[in-house]
């Protein structure tokens, strides 16, 4: 039980002729905040001792499409570092670096580096190899929503706003405090749309779990289901991996 999830309350009082369990201890839900839940999936991944020692993290991802197979690779270094490769049909068409202050993107039309400031704090978010340990500085906000209903099951939402003004509506089971489901305004090919990462099916790694099934929805025309066929932690990863080809 993760603490400061549960109050424990005494009856207020007894009357002589009560029964022996009318006088028991009676479990409440406290009234939770926002924290109070982001700091219990923490705890249900791993804890923030064991996340902490993470220093890169590398996990490839499969799914299929209209056009075929198609293969994604993450890599992330020190919460500063992120690298991205997406393949299908044996072909790369689309390559992302960040080394921490410079970003490029590569695709069969050719490779630019991004210089806008936006784009970039896009980058340096996506580099955390565990954002939500962010959530708990200052600067950032966490605010506890209604319950929502999600595949038929009531779900704490929590709307988190960072220090840039971004904000992130994210969706937690309150059984195993794990999270199911994130969304995120972002701009796409040149349009604002509402992208949904949906995770599933967590497995543990190196002590810490892992979602090993993704749905990406509103990036693309239908929604992509990947599922995790690898994962390595600690691994060592050099930085040249995250420098431009």
């Amino acid at each position: 039980m993760v603490a400061g999830l549960m109050a424990v309350q005494c009856t207020p009082k007894m009357s002589p002729a009560a029964s022996p369990d009318s006088g028991k201890m009676e479990k409440a839900m406290a009234p939770m905040t926002g924290l109070d839940v982001v700091k219990a999936y923490l705890d249900a991944i791993g804890g923030q001792e064991k996340l902490n020692q993470v220093k890169d993290i590398q996990i490839t991802l499969e799914g299929n499409t209209a056009m075929g197979s198609l293969t994604m690779k993450t890599m992330k270094k020190d919460n500063t570092k992120m690298a991205m490769t997406i393949e299908s049909n044996g072909m790369t068409f689309m390559d992302q670096r960040y080394n921490g202050s410079k970003a490029t993107v590569s695709s069969p039309q050719g490779s630019q580096e991004i210089t806008d400031e936006n784009a970039l704090d896009n980058f340096r978010r996506q580099s955390y190899l565990f954002p939500e340990l962010n959530y708990l500085k200052d600067g950032y906000k966490a605010e506890l929503g209604e319950m929502e209903s999600y595949k038929g099951k009531d779900v704490q939402v929590v709307k988190i706003t960072t220090p840039d003004g971004t904000e992130i509506k994210e969706f937690y089971d309150p059984e195993n405090h794990l999270k199911v489901k994130t969304e995120l305004e972002a701009e796409v090919q040149g349009m604002k749309r509402t992208v949904i990462n949906e995770t599933a099916d967590y497995r543990e790694v190196s002590g810490i779990k892992i979602p090993y099934s993704l749905t990406i929805s509103g990036a693309m025309p239908m929604a992509l289901k990947l599922d995790v066929t690898d994962v390595k932690v600690n691994s060592g990863l050099p930085d040249t991996m995250f420098e431009s080809n």
